[in-house]
């Protein structure tokens, strides 16, 4: 028997369905530089492996991280990327955990999404490497790692107004990056661009909703700016 999506994600797009190509998550793809980007930043623990154990969580098709979680981050990587007719913007998947600094680690990851993606489809299948990733031998707060990458990073054409500049971006971690001291210098630049999720449960459904909403939104800024069209809100069954 076909193995199906899981049910659990329960995020439907109320627009016409949306597809990935694979030339949307490749760094090197010529087409990238004609395409607006979304940065999705992923941490690992306690995003896509929830800690401590959750009986609940398992996975069905041999990965390491159980199905509902991928299902979650693949359909917030659909949502954004392609209509039927030609590419809207370019999303980028920026490691941002400490997997990061263990090429093993990181070849486990992209096993697992090529695992999940050829039993249930959408864009993971596809994802054969990440974009980029933060500094692997700058460990700091997690949240000025980012900005360390965002900000701070001369190649980066962060929020830049041409062709294949950031746009939007979001981060997906369960570590704190708004509140408290350690984050206080920063928190302007991440307020609005950050989805919290519960170690124990990793990323969710209604965390995939949320991160949409953000994109959403800051897509709402760039889009007023160019006259352009607003992909429509998410909805999340519940």
């Amino acid at each position: 028997m076909a193995a199906t999506m899981p049910s659990t994600i329960g995020i439907t797009n109320n627009s016409s369905t949306n597809s990935m190509t694979t030339t949307t998550n490749m760094r090197s793809s010529d087409s990238s530089s004609e395409v607006p980007k979304i940065l999705i930043f992923l941490d690992i623990d306690g995003v896509l492996l929830p800690f401590p154990d959750n009986a609940n969580a398992k996975s069905t098709c041999g990965a390491i991280f159980p199905d509902d979680n991928l299902a979650a981050l693949s359909v917030i990587l659909q949502a954004f990327s392609t209509t039927t007719t030609a590419p809207l913007y370019q999303i980028e998947v920026i490691l941002s955990s400490t997997w990061r600094a263990q090429p093993n680690l990181i070849q486990e990851i992209l096993d697992s999404f090529e695992l999940y993606g050829k039993a249930f489809g959408g864009p993971l299948k596809d994802l054969h490497a990440f974009a980029d990733m933060t500094d692997p031998e700058y460990h700091t707060e997690r949240q000025h790692e980012i900005y360390k990458y965002m900000f701070a990073n001369p190649n980066n054409t962060s929020h830049k107004d041409n062709h294949g500049s950031v746009v939007a971006w979001v981060a997906l971690d369960d570590e704190e990056l708004l509140e408290g001291p350690t984050n206080a210098k920063y928190r302007s630049k991440f307020e609005g661009h950050v989805v919290k999720t519960s170690s124990r449960l990793g990323l969710t459904r209604r965390d995939a909703a949320k991160a949409m909403e953000l994109i959403h939104c800051q897509l709402g800024v760039y889009n007023d700016k160019k006259v352009a069209t607003v992909p429509p809100p998410y909805t999340v069954d519940r």
